[in-house]
């Protein structure tokens, strides 16, 4: 019994049904990476979205108990004036006084030019050997004036005494500075408080 003839294409056709479904295949598994791609995005975005608005009402409730504990301290500030209001001038201004006294003398330094820093380094060993407080050195640049000076802020005796000691722990490490009084309203200025200015010129 004879066979049929093939169709001369028919190889060339099977060709292509191979590579359309290859390719069927190949688009349906690339469509399905991106789905779950953008599955894995969304959810990686909603995870960080739901992470960042935890941190935010954390803010939120810090914030608001800062608040409220800052209103509690205006509310005391408050009570405590109108509590001194009613208190003799005379027993307020010995109380101050009294205060005053036992705050450690403190002393700023500030420095004009970064070379000056090895030396404001010995001003504060020294000054704190003489009993002062001294915070640290700050960098002032050409705020500084031209000469050395020690920097006061009240008139007063024992102010003076604190003056000319800290003007002598200077000179013992050989820094030479004057004395010079800056007018300030007294509430911004704290009691026992020096600063002590190297000048643009040294």
């Amino acid at each position: 019994m004879a066979m049929p003839p093939v169709h001369p294409d028919l190889p060339d056709m099977r060709r292509a049904a191979r590579q359309a479904t290859i390719l069927t295949v190949l688009s349906a598994a690339v469509v399905l990476g991106a789905l779950g791609y953008g599955a894995w995005q969304i959810n990686a975005l909603d995870t960080t979205l739901a992470a960042r608005r935890a941190t935010v009402k954390q803010l939120e409730d810090d914030i608001t108990a800062k608040q409220s504990r800052a209103n509690e301290l205006e509310t005391r500030l408050h009570d405590l004036n109108a509590a001194i209001q009613l208190l003799p001038r005379n027993q307020v201004e010995t109380a101050i006084r009294k205060s005053a006294a036992s705050i450690r003398p403190r002393v700023y330094i500030q420095i004009a030019n970064e070379d000056q820093r090895p030396l404001a380094g010995k001003a504060t060993d020294a000054l704190k050997a003489a009993g002062y407080d001294v915070p640290g050195i700050e960098y002032v640049g050409a705020r500084a004036p031209k000469g050395n000076q020690v920097r006061f802020f009240e008139r007063s005796e024992a102010n003076s005494r604190q003056v000319q000691e800290v003007l002598t722990v200077l000179k013992g490490i050989g820094v030479e500075a004057h004395d010079q009084y800056i007018s300030l309203p007294a509430t911004s200025t704290a009691p026992r408080h020096l600063e002590v200015w190297f000048g643009t010129g040294n």
